[in-house]
This record gives C-alpha cells, structure tokens and sequence, in this order.
C-alpha cells in the first residue's frame, strides 16, 4: 500500500492546497473534481522503492502536511483527502477526512478506486505504519506525532521518545549496541564501539589558587602542581578498596576545594585543608590511606591553630570583621565529606563489579556495555559536587555526535524492520535527516539509505518500505527526482503553495536558488558588504580599507569585478 497524495482542505495554516507526495502519481482535487493517476514508477530510479521529499522555508507548514497523516486515527477537526495506492490490487484507497462523498462532485481515475469510511480501521486492516524517526529534540520536535491520541499505526522513534523514561532509555541503549555490533562490517567509521567512562585528575589549578593564598610554606601545595597521578590499576593490587583509594586520590584538590567552598571561607580553608593532608604524612600511621587522611585534616583543621601563613583574602573589605574559623561548621564539612566518601564507593564498587575485566583496570578508559553500569555510575556522579563531578566525562567511544545522529536514524529503522512481519506497509518518515551531519554525509545519506533498507528487508522477506523525507538540505534534494519533491513556499499574498522542485541533474547552486527558496548564496552579512563595495567601487570612492577587504575575496573573479568598477585605478 503506497501513499500517492495529500490535499489538505484546512489544517492549520493550510489551506486548500495539494501535496503531491509521490512522483509516480498525478493526483488534484480541485473545483469538487478529483483526479487521479499514475502515468509513470519513479520508484525504479531508486531501487523500486518510492521516496519523496518535502521541502520549504521555515514555516510554510512541511510539518503540518506530514502531521495530518495522524488524523487518518479519526481524532481531528482539519479536513483532507490521503490517497493510497494497492498496487496488488491497482486500486486507489481515498480516505476523506472530515470531507463528505458528497463534496466530491465527479472523480476520474485510470484505475478502480474506493472511498475508504473508517480510515482508522482502514490502516489497520492493510497494516499499514507510518514511522517517524529523527534526530531532534523534544522542543524542536516538528512533527508532533506525540500530540494526539496514540495510534497503534503510527511509531515515534525520535530520540526523545526513546529516553523519556528509564526503561526507554535501557531499550534504547540496548538497540544502539546491537546495531553497532551487528553494523561493524558494513559502516566505515565504526570502530569497536562501547560506552566509555574517562577518569580524570584534579585540575592543578586548584593547588595553584592555594598558593596564591599563602604568604610562606609553599613547598607542600606546590607539589601537587607538578604531581603526576597513575590511572591504571593492574590484576596484583586491584581490588574494591583499591579502585576507591584510586578514585579519592585522583579527586583529592577537587574534594578538598568543594568543601572550602561549602565553608564559605573559601580562600583561607582550602591552603589550611591541604597544609593539614599534609601534616598528615608525618604525624599518623604509615599506611593511612587518602580517605583517612582527608578525613584527619577535617578533624585536625578545627582543633588546630589557623596556619598564620595563610593571607586575609584580597577581597576582604576594610570594615569587614578579621576572619575566624569558628565561622565555620566544621560539623557540616565532616558530613559533607563522608557524602562524597560514600558516592566514591558506590563508583567504585559498579567499576569492579562491572568493568573490571580480570586483568586491569584503566581509570582513564573504563568501557562497559551494561546498561546498569551505565545508569548506575552517571546517577553516583551526578550526585556529586559539579566541580568533582567535572573530572568525569562518559560518552559512546568511536562515534561523534554526528554520527551518533545519523546511526540513530539508521538503527531505529533497522531495529523497526526487525520487529515487523511480512504483511506490514511501512511508510518511513525521515524529519530534519540532514541535522548533525557533514556535507559528505548529507550527500551519501540516501544511497546508504537505500543499501541499508534493502539489504534488511531482502534478510527478513518483507515489503519494501516507502520513505518520505523532511530537509533542508540541498545535497540531499539533489538525490530526488523534481517529481518526487513537493516544494512549500508562500506565494505574495502570504498563501502556502506548492512550486517547481529542482533535484536530479541540477547543480548545488541551482537547488539552492531555486528549490530552496534562497536569496542568495552569500551570507547576508557577506552580501551586504559586496554590495557595499560594489557601490563605492562604481563612485571610484574606494578606500584603502575596502581594497584590503577586497583583496580578503578567494575568488578571483569576484575579487577583480570589484577592483574593474573602480574608475580611479
């Protein structure tokens, strides 16, 4: 079942207009009249498949023509006619919305054709399922599927869809790792891919800051400006202490500097916090691990005198009181120590349970595909301060943010077509496909498309898919034929029309001018300033300034039209 065309009497800011969805058809209605066709296949230009692209200018309504396709669920008040195609049957399917038979007048039609009563049932018995796959977030969400009543024949598979609660969020990471395994032989930039959790160290400024802060004694801040920490743990001492001690050593400056922050003094009680860590190695145990000696400094810090090399802040005004260390709650600081303690632990004890590999363990690259270690970690360290929490980063390793959004499309239709059986129509919905993506991306996205679509539906022996497309992008349109792109613009009195579509053999340039509805090709800011020039050029007003901008242009053709129209040279 193939969807040939749209006309929309009313929904929202249209008006009366119609779409034509699909190249291999010819389809009006106008007058009460309506037309119907299908003088050609375009579909063999790609592969017997029909695709088709919808474009246009910022509001001129490209989502409201693909969001009227949710009506056919029977829950709104916009009228229009969906056309559909059997071509088992060479029937056409006309599902009025909200438009009685009686509007249309006359039809005329190559082929049988049928007015469908229940477009609702109508889907459900062709098993017919538009899918909406892209790339964007809930806010920028333009087709808004998710606003109406749920349609068991219409799937959202945006990525907020996929994250909006955490059993989403397992499925979905779960989806993303079998397509990456399953994908590795045929995708060029996959590496092997993970997600992967980066332990840093402290920032040394931290231990620069406390020395700006004391008058003497620098020796024991400044070497933790030249202290070079070890991330790697190997099979001979690894162990859930260790990993801990390991973490509490790499964030020592950060924790030390959260809690001066916390004591708001923070200038005098981080040097005095790291003067007692020091202390510490002289006076207690051998042994005594990082966290005991943190928590000794706390301790010691409130029964000892105030170091007197520590400065009074440079911020300190005049008529403030002279600091006291009985400001601070020093009860609140030893809790808020133990907190983060107990966070590290937590960390710890999922990075030796679940990424720990039995042989080492690297804090600068600990990669797990367990969904629970995932959750678990980025929960423990959201939990913590956010300049601890800072040395922590987490992310898909071997994979860029653009390629994580074009391998969200290609996986959520791979797993879609996964899932489906043999009798079902699918009808794909590609919004904003070219977001993220390099040029060179934008211009292989539809071969790949294609290889990618046919290569799983040959696997399962399924019906071919359709596809329609939203984009902005020029390189992509470039792929469709001119009759297979419905081109949105309004017209001078402010009405939504449908124009001339350039795609297949026409240039980059062309498409851009003419199929996009641009301007121009320059930059506004550029134009402006050509046009600038080109005026003062032509009353030989240039001056050497404007010849220094002038000879900024590449291109030399641009650049000698300009320099040409100056009568003084």
């Amino acid at each position: 079942m193939i969807l040939a065309h749209i006309f929309i009497a009313e929904h929202k800011a249209l008006r009366r207009i119609n779409v034509p969805l699909n190249g291999s058809f010819r389809c009006t209605f106008h007058n009460s009249i309506l037309h119907l066709s299908k003088p050609k296949n375009t579909a063999e230009y790609y592969h017997d498949r029909y695709c088709s692209a919808l474009i246009g200018p910022n509001g001129v309504g490209k989502s409201s023509v693909l969001d009227i396709l949710e009506t056919l669920n029977g829950t709104s008040d916009s009228s229009a006619l969906i056309i559909f195609f059997d071509e088992t049957e060479e029937k056409y399917h006309i599902c009025p919305i909200n438009i009685s038979p009686k509007e249309i007048k006359e039809t005329t039609c190559d082929k049988e054709f049928v007015f469908v009563t229940n477009s609702a049932q109508f889907l459900s018995d062709h098993n017919i399922n538009f899918v909406k796959i892209n790339s964007i977030s809930s806010s920028e969400d333009t087709l808004n599927f998710k606003k109406t009543k749920h349609s068991p024949n219409i799937h959202n598979l945006t990525i907020y869809e996929n994250v909006k609660n955490n059993a989403r969020q397992r499925k979905y990471f779960e989806k993303l790792l079998a397509y990456f395994r399953d994908s590795f032989n045929r995708e060029e930039f996959m590496e092997e891919i993970v997600f992967e959790f980066v332990f840093s160290s402290s920032p040394i400024t931290i231990a620069k800051r406390s020395i700006e802060a004391i008058a003497s004694e620098k020796e024991f801040i400044e070497k933790w400006i030249t202290y070079e920490p070890q991330f790697e743990l190997s099979d001979s001492e690894i162990s859930h202490g260790a990993v801990f001690q390991k973490l509490i050593e790499l964030n020592f400056l950060s924790i030390s500097s959260a809690l001066a922050k916390a004591s708001n003094a923070e200038e005098k009680t981080l040097p005095s916090i790291l003067f007692q860590f020091d202390k510490t190695y002289h006076v207690s145990a051998i042994g005594m691990s990082t966290a005991n000696r943190l928590r000794k400094a706390i301790k010691d810090l409130e029964i000892a005198d105030w170091p007197d090399f520590v400065q009074n802040p440079i911020n300190q005004g005049e008529s403030e009181e002279p600091f006291s260390k009985d400001q601070i709650n020093f009860g609140n600081l030893q809790a808020l120590l133990e907190n983060y303690l107990e966070i590290f632990e937590e960390i710890a004890t999922i990075l030796f349970d679940y990424c720990y590999d039995g042989e080492k363990l690297n804090l600068k690259s600990v990669k797990t595909d367990y969904y629970d270690a995932v959750q678990d970690l980025t929960g423990a360290i959201n939990r913590l301060p956010s300049n601890i929490a800072n040395n922590i980063s987490w992310g898909w390793r071997g994979i860029s943010s653009g390629e994580l959004a074009r391998t969200h499309i290609f996986s959520e239709s791979y797993h879609y077509l996964k899932s489906i059986d043999s009798k079902s129509n699918t009808i794909f919905v590609f919004d904003e496909a070219d977001l993220y993506l390099h040029p060179e991306w934008q211009r292989t996205f539809i071969q790949e498309m294609l290889d990618h679509l046919r290569l799983i539906e040959a696997s399962r022996d399924i019906k071919t898919s359709q596809i329609v497309i939203c984009t902005h992008s020029p390189i992509i349109i470039s792929d469709f034929l001119p009759d297979d792109i419905a081109s949105l613009t309004k017209n001078e009195d402010g009405d939504i029309v449908v124009t001339n579509s350039y795609g297949f053999g026409n240039s980059i340039v062309d498409i851009y001018i003419k199929g996009m509805h641009l301007t121009s090709t320059f930059g506004e800011h550029a134009r402006r300033k050509i046009e600038y020039l080109l005026r003062k050029a032509e009353q030989s007003a240039l001056t050497s300034a404007d010849r220094e901008l002038i000879s900024n242009i590449p291109n030399p053709n641009t650049r000698n039209f300009l320099l040409n129209h100056d009568k003084d040279q």
